[in-house]
């Protein structure tokens, strides 16, 4: 029999605020999911600011192949803080932005 050793996924969780006990019950929530499915799970503040927010993903889609996370989860500061991309910049199954 062979054994394959899987990676273990790792998701970013971006959320607008940890002042609020609002935002914190999601970060919570995501580090027990994640836990219990043997997920690394990163957790981003934006600090209610959508300028920050969008450079702090931007750094993970920019970052190269390897350090990339499997898939990121937010929740926008404003309404209008974040486009729906139109497309991925990167390879096919590497990432995406829904």
């Amino acid at each position: 029999m062979i054994a394959f050793a899987m990676k273990r996924l790792h998701v970013v969780v971006s959320l607008i605020t940890q002042d609020n006990d609002y935002q914190v019950e999601p970060a919570a929530a995501a580090e027990d999911t994640a836990g219990r499915l043997g997920v690394d799970v990163e957790i981003l503040y934006a600090d209610n600011d959508s300028i920050q927010q969008s450079q702090q993903i931007l750094k993970f889609v920019q970052a190269e192949a390897k350090s990339r996370p499997d898939g990121i989860i937010l929740e926008p500061v404003g309404g209008t803080g974040l486009r729906k991309w139109p497309g991925p910049p990167w390879p096919p199954g590497s990432l995406g932005w829904y």
